[in-house]
């Protein structure tokens, strides 16, 4: 298993406790993954949440011209919750594409237990909650923005 420490090196993950670290630890499967794969696809049901270990991805959103990149992932960016989340409300599907600009390693969590890990602590879950919500916000003004391209 690979270290998974740089998690926790940054809120809301700095919050969990040595137990909660454990839970994170059982529930995670770490997977290597080559430069120019795509982790996730705008459009497709979304059931894992990614944690960045090592290397870098780019965020692409589609339009009418093709995938527009939008952001980067660094270690220990994490990325797949809005899905993972919105599921508990209705069938969400992926917001945005992931593709590796490097070789990466992440580690991955289904969303039924990245749920209950936000659920038993409190501080992870407002801040992830709110994390969410600035990603919803953010997304919801960019599209807005990229519409005419």
């Amino acid at each position: 298993m690979k270290d998974l420490s740089i998690v926790f090196s940054k809120e809301p993950f700095s919050k969990l406790s040595g137990r909660g670290r454990g839970f994170f630890g059982e529930h995670v499967k770490t997977i290597s993954s080559r430069k120019g794969k795509c982790l996730i696809k705008e459009g497709e049901k979304g059931d894992t949440v990614y944690f960045l270990l090592e290397g870098c991805c780019s965020v692409l959103l589609d339009t009418p011209k093709g995938p527009l990149p939008i952001s980067h992932l660094y270690p220990p960016d994490f990325f797949g919750e809005l899905a993972a989340l919105d599921q508990m409300i209705a069938d969400v599907k992926r917001t945005a594409t992931v593709i590796n600009l490097t070789d990466v390693v992440v580690a991955a969590m289904k969303a039924d237990d990245f749920k209950e890990l936000c659920s038993a602590y409190p501080d992870v879950l407002e801040a992830v909650d709110k994390f969410y919500r600035d990603r919803q916000l953010e997304l919801a003004q960019l599209r807005e923005r990229i519409k005419n391209i």
